[in-house]
């Protein structure tokens, strides 16, 4: 078109013409026979956006810097674990906080789409008198509404007085233990089996806490005695968790040619503590009964204990049947499953059924509702 329109002298329209076919696709081959023309005629094709002049202006107003610098994961997050101090004693429940701050000039947004998808694992590892690994101690997946801002920080809080750790602290009352915890951030497994993140340079933050032994003597266990029959529900609460972790204790060692730590032991010890939890189990307060059942998942769960346990399979207050089921379920197996299939078809409490079924107990058969009579016809 533009060489039609040289040939019929319209200079002018021409050179729009070839500015206009340059403009529509500036890398084509179309284009650079374009600019050829015009330089025959005089003229030099200028981009309407040209990169040089764009560039000075970027540079006057922002400096020599037009581009963000790159900045490491590690420098953008900073991740925490806050705990309400750094020694606990046995009776002690402790959690934490998991606190993700944004040091990053920019809002850091927690998604699957982010840098940082929310993803967050804590692993404890257990050392002194004992050793012990406990891997997943506490997954979870957090998504605030809202970025973080730049400066800014949020907390998660994180239950961490729980599964194999909470055992594994109350069943040895006498140890003195460390434990370390490791918080990752979306972690994966690489090619040699190690737990590591998937952001480059972010290592998972590492808290040591201290966990105080307990010096068991004669004034320490009767004081604890003298709270089940004069203390007030949280102080019978905890002598009833201590008796049974000095019981469970005393099962996981006492048989061992090696124990791992000394601790304190006698011939008369199992059955003053046995007497202590099944006053407990007789207590007139409900509450109490069911934190001391709860306390109860000791590695074996004798005839006595069993005997002051199955007592409150008939309690008034569902809670208590609840935990009896369960704690006997799980310490005597099929012994128990025909008490299981009874509670599951009779208890009169929804959840003391629903939790019979779910421990191995029989689902009683639902009928069939009848169908609706017909109305008769007129």
């Amino acid at each position: 078109m533009a060489m039609i329109q040289l040939t019929e002298g319209q200079k002018a329209s021409a050179l729009e013409t070839l500015k206009t076919a340059v403009a529509r696709d500036p890398a084509s081959l179309a284009a650079e026979r374009a600019k050829e023309i015009m330089t025959r005629q005089g003229t030099q094709y200028i981009p309407p956006d040209d990169p040089a002049i764009i560039l000075t202006t970027l540079s006057s107003e922002f400096g020599q810097t037009t581009t963000p610098r790159f900045v490491p994961p590690d420098k953008i997050i900073k991740l925490g674990l806050k705990l309400r101090g750094s020694r606990f004693s046995y009776d002690t429940r402790f959690d934490g906080e998991v606190t993700v701050a944004n040091n990053s000039s920019e809002v850091l947004v927690i998604s699957d789409d982010g840098l940082f998808k929310g993803n967050i694992r804590i692993d404890a590892r257990i050392t002194g008198d004992l050793t012990m690994e406990i891997p997943g101690l506490v997954t979870l997946k957090t998504q605030p509404a809202s970025p973080v801002n730049p400066g800014s920080s949020i907390s998660i809080p994180v239950r961490l007085f729980a599964g194999r750790l909470k055992r594994a602290l109350l069943d040895h009352p006498q140890a003195a233990l460390s434990i370390e915890f490791a918080v990752y951030i979306d972690p994966v497994m690489d090619n040699q089996g190690r737990l590591v993140g998937t952001m480059t340079g972010m290592e998972p933050t590492r808290v040591v806490v201290e966990r105080e032994r307990i010096e068991l003597t004669t004034n320490y266990l009767q004081n604890r005695l003298d709270s089940l029959r004069q203390g007030q529900q949280g102080q019978k609460i905890k002598a009833a968790e201590l008796f049974a972790g000095l019981l469970a204790e005393q099962q996981l060692l006492a048989a061992s040619e090696k124990p791992p730590y000394k601790f304190a032991s006698a011939d008369w010890m199992p059955d003053l503590l046995k007497s202590a939890l099944k006053r407990n189990l007789a207590d007139a307060d409900w509450v109490v009964k069911v934190h001391t059942m709860s306390a109860l998942l000791l590695p074996s769960l004798d005839y006595e204990l069993a005997g002051a346990v199955s007592q409150n399979l008939g309690d008034s207050r569902w809670p208590v049947r609840l935990m009896a089921v369960y704690l006997l379920a799980k310490s005597q197996g099929q012994a128990f499953s025909k008490v299981l299939d009874w509670t599951a078809a009779n208890d009169q409490n929804q959840y003391v059924r629903r939790m019979a079924v779910a421990l191995g107990g029989k689902a009683p058969e639902t009928k069939p509702s009848p169908a609706p009579t017909p109305p008769a016809h007129k």
